[in-house]
């Protein structure tokens, strides 16, 4: 469509739009021309792209006039001095019909503002004749003056808002400046903002950024002016008290009747000025006094309509440390007035950092002023807060039940808790195991729960400057209930049990049940010869005796009852006790005609993978695998074939048959001796120490003990009088005792291995500051790394031993190339023989040699004896000095008889340690072979002489000069 296109402006040209005219003389218009026609107008801020895609769409289809708006830019934001904040100024319900007719009959508002103008002003003065007798003559001149002028303002008449308002009342608070913003015109040029002004009219005032009444009379605003009309027809008003929490009434004098107020309007007049009606006087005081007033005909000035309350203020710190708050109520009435300056003096003591003073002050002029009673929790200063960490989750470390044999499981306990509860669960009634969500088998010191690590958030700083830790992360919704234990991240079961699950509404709860709630436990033995009764601690009902003899009746125990067990049994279930493994009933074993039977006196080896504490825990490293006996023990007897055929019978009363028997088979080996017995009867005694082994009908004692592999959870701890042999190593947290010889094919972890005889280990000792080889003989093994080494003998190594304590009084042979001795303490009577003593690390590695240690190890005990002897005279000496004041002659006889005892045994001791660094002092003869290199922070010390090597030094034998007393070194003779 052809036609006319022009530009259309607004005032201050920030937005621009297109008029569109049709014409058929006119032009085409497309998109091309339009931005053509923009730039040649000069428009190049706000353009807006999508209108001139849309103009050329509209006015191709167009056959009327089209305006659009095709660029816009950002107007100017007005000046101002701020914006005032009203208050609620209502007109009394007795003065609307005044107000209505008042508000009808005004003018427009006459608003002026003050304006300085220079003015022409005649003034007389008096002017001087020429002649010095002459008159003086007055004459006027016109001067020109600074005067303040009245001038009026063009407003817009429009009434935005109206009220009452009493003398001396707020009508409005001044809020923050706005420094404006300047624009931009489409054109791109600056537009500076204006500046807005707000002109107060007749009798409103201007205090302190506040608008107050001059006089009372009804309110009118509009949206740059404000006045009050003045209204005669009122006799009395209701004024705020300056910091506007008190109210006050005033009548003025000679008030008629009908003129004077009712006590609902003063008390509404009191709330419209934003009083609280809960602090107002009473009704009935108000209207007495108006009575009062009006029939006395006198003037009421300022009458507190407000109850007597005291201002309070105080200063306080959140609880976390990172806000400093203030609280404050005003006075009303005739209380204690509120003082800025003790409020402002208590904040200055405060001792906060950070304070920002300006702020607070203007922030307290603002409250001060307001009709707000109160300051709660105003915020003084604030620092950053700690911030939490990740939350903490957890992690059910417990295999759980299956659908069906949780079902089943629930049932059974059912019928079993109708009977008798579990000891100890306490949190049955509230979580019943029909409610468990889950449930698993848990062993005694496993762990049912893992946490994941709590680590703390972002520190924060309090108001004092002080740095706030993080804080740990949120903990998880966990109830912990009987028989768990934390252990750092862990939940630990304290018994073995079940673990019950329990989930609602976000939380889980979690405890371990007792495997059974029956606290009767009858067992029979393999053999079925003999039955034992336990009974668990009693919370229940009393046992009686009939109730066990049921159940053993039930478990199928009818014979061989032992007579009054049972009431013995019952007696201490009763009285507290827990009753373990009481032997009740005993079966009889048949006796066979003219055998002979093995009796065997020692308890054999049960070859079970764990014991059994008396606490009833399990003890996997101490295992029963070895009958161990020692020499010229009584290990058996075999009985002479006396007895006539007897048959027997076992505690569920099946008759044991007595066989004819054929003669003694048992075969004795090794290690046992035969002694007859005037009987008949043949004793048999070990004639070693040993291992006793009983294989089918063969007995005989070895004098080791082998273990075919690791000496760990599957193999326990050995503890043999004979010689030990292990295929295997001995693992970290083992023991091997030997009265014999050790030989071990692996290695030694962090383990004790001591033997009365040689130690000698095919591997190495990798100790971790935990291993222990102690020999009364000699230790052999390939190395060693941070490990004790204590030999009576000799100590040799085929490498290297690294960071280790050796103590031998025979000499520590590292025999191979790689035998370097580094770090570590080492005391050896004849020696050392080695290839490189220290390394090039300077790590400190002592040696002293020459002298017996062992001797040395005496002397530091025989001297701890000496300093606990020393000790116990001590005491004695200060009881005896009170008995002595005391005059207990009898006890002071006594405890000077005890000294004189430890006086004897300490000199007797004191001879001995005489003689014993006597011995220790004595020489042996020793030298220390360095075949390779003596490095630097070796040192070197014998007979209290010590050499620090402060150079390296290659191929020597170093010895202790005893004419001289000093450690040498000597190059080794290479052979010819």
């Amino acid at each position: 469509m052809k036609g006319n296109l022009e530009l259309e402006y607004n005032s201050n040209k920030t937005s621009a739009h297109l008029i569109f005219t049709p014409d058929k003389e006119g032009e085409d218009w497309t998109e091309k021309r339009i931005k053509l026609l923009l730039e040649t107008e000069g428009i190049k801020v706000g353009i807006i792209a999508e209108s001139i895609k849309k103009a050329e769409e509209a006015i191709a289809k167009t056959e009327t006039e089209l305006k659009i708006l095709i660029a816009e830019s950002e107007s100017p934001v007005p000046k101002s001095k701020g914006i005032y904040k009203w208050e609620k100024l209502e007109i009394p319900a007795e003065l609307k019909t005044d107000a209505e007719r008042v508000f009808k009959v005004a003018f427009d508002p006459e608003i002026t503002r003050d304006i300085i103008k220079n003015v022409k002003v005649k003034k007389k003065v008096e002017k001087k004749s020429k002649l010095p007798f002459g008159k003086t003559k007055e004459e006027f001149i016109t001067v020109i003056q600074k005067q303040t002028v009245k001038e009026p303002v063009e407003i817009n008449p429009e009434v935005v808002m109206t009220g009452w308002a009493d003398t001396g009342s707020l009508l409005a608070v001044l809020g923050k400046a706005e420094e404006g913003k300047p624009g931009q015109s489409v054109l791109g040029e600056d537009i500076q903002p204006e500046i807005t002004e707000f002109y107060p009219g007749k009798g409103i005032i201007e205090k302190d950024n506040e608008l107050i009444a001059d006089f009372y009379g009804f309110f009118r605003r509009g949206e740059n002016w404000a006045e009050i009309i003045p209204f005669k027809g009122k006799s009395w008003v209701v004024s705020l008290s300056k910091n506007r929490s008190s109210a006050f009434l005033k009548i003025f004098a000679g008030a008629e009747q009908e003129m004077t107020p009712s006590p609902d309007s003063v008390i509404s007049s009191a709330v419209s000025l934003g009083i609280d009606p809960e602090k107002l006087i009473d009704k009935a005081i108000i209207s007495r006094v108006i009575k009062e007033t009006v029939s006395s005909g006198a003037f009421l000035e300022n009458f507190p309509l407000t109850k007597d309350t005291d201002s309070s203020f105080s200063v306080s710190t959140s609880k976390d440390g990172t806000k400093g708050l203030l609280n404050i109520v005003k006075d009303s009435g005739n209380g204690k007035p509120l003082r800025l300056n003790d409020v402002g003096e208590a904040i200055k003591k405060s001792g906060f950092a950070g304070l920002n003073f300006n702020k607070i002050k203007e922030d307290l002029l603002t409250f001060y002023k307001s009709s707000n009673l109160e300051m709660i929790d105003y915020v003084l200063v604030e620092e950053k807060a700690p911030e939490a960490g990740e939350e903490v989750t957890f992690s059910i470390e417990c295999e759980m039940m299956k659908t069906k044999e949780l079902s089943d499981h629930k049932e059974q306990i059912k019928k079993d808790y109708e009977k008798r509860k579990p000891n100890g669960i306490n949190s049955l009634e509230d979580y019943p195991v029909a409610k468990c969500k889950s449930i698993g088998l848990i062993e005694k010191n496993s762990i049912a729960v893992m946490f994941s690590p709590s680590k703390p958030g972002l520190p924060g700083k309090d108001i004092y400057g002080k740095v706030l830790p993080g804080l740990p992360g949120e903990t998880p919704n966990l109830t912990i209930l009987e028989n768990l234990i934390r252990d750092k991240d862990t939940l630990i079961s304290e018994i073995d049990g079940f673990l019950d699950i329990f989930e609602e509404e976000g939380n889980t709860t979690i405890r371990v049940r007792p495997l059974k709630s029956e606290i009767i436990e009858l067992e029979i033995s393999e053999d079925k010869m003999e039955a034992y009764l336990s009974i668990d601690k009693n919370s229940g009902n009393p046992i009686t005796e009939a109730e066990i003899k049921e159940k053993i009746v039930k478990f199928g125990i009818i014979k061989g009852l032992k007579e009054g067990i049972l009431q013995k049994a019952v007696e201490a279930s009763n009285s507290g006790e827990i009753v373990k493994k009481l032997l009740v009933a005993s079966g009889e074993s048949p006796v066979e005609p003219g055998i002979s039977r093995l009796n065997l006196k020692v308890k054999l080896t049960d070859d079970k993978a764990v014991s059994i504490r008396s606490d009833g825990s399990a003890d996997f490293k101490n295992q029963d695998k070895i009958t161990a006996v020692a020499k010229d023990d009584l290990i058996a007897v075999i009985l002479s074939p006396k007895t006539e055929a007897r048959d027997g019978w076992d505690v569920t009363g099946v008759t044991i048959k007595a066989k004819e028997a054929p003669p003694s088979k048992t075969e004795i080996g090794n290690g046992i001796k035969e002694v007859e017995e005037d009987n008949g009867d043949i004793s048999l005694i070990a004639e070693v120490a040993g291992e006793l082994i009983k294989d089918g009908d063969k007995l005989f004692i070895n004098d080791f003990h082998m273990v075919k592999g690791d000496v760990d959870l599957k193999q326990g701890n050995i503890k043999f009088p004979g010689s030990v042999k292990i295929g295997g190593s001995v693992t970290q947290g083992f023991f091997v005792m030997s009265g014999g010889e050790v030989q071990i094919a692996g290695g030694v972890e962090g383990a004790l291995v001591s033997a009365s005889e040689s130690i000698i280990i095919g591997q190495g000792v990798v100790g971790g500051g935990k291993a222990i080889l102690r020999s009364k003989q000699d230790i052999e093994m390939a190395f060693a790394e941070q490990a004790t080494l204590l030999a009576v003998g000799d100590i040799k190594a085929k490498n290297s031993c690294l960071r280790c304590k050796i103590k031998c009084n025979g000499k520590v042979n590292l025999i191979s190339d790689k035998g370097n001795l580094i770090g570590g303490n080492t005391k050896s009577t004849g020696g050392l023989n080695v290839g490189n003593l220290g390394n090039d690390k300077g790590i400190k590695t002592e040696v002293s040699f020459g002298q017996n240690y062992l001797i040395q190890d005496r002397i530091e005990l025989e001297e701890k004896e000496v300093e606990k002897i020393k000790t116990q005279i001590a005491k004695l000496d200060i009881t005896m000095h009170q008995l002595e004041k005391d005059g207990a002659t009898a006890k002071l006889k006594a405890a000077r008889q005890q000294k004189l005892k430890f006086m004897k045994l300490m000199e007797r001791r004191g001879l001995r340690l005489f003689t014993l660094r006597e011995r220790f002092e004595e020489h042996f003869e020793s030298n220390i072979i360095v075949r390779g290199t003596i490095y630097p922070g070796v040192i070197l010390e014998s007979h209290g002489r010590y050499h620090e090597v402060t150079s390296e030094k290659k191929n020597l034998i170093i010895t202790f000069n005893q004419e001289t007393g000093k450690i040498e070194d000597t190059p080794i003779k290479k052979e010819k």
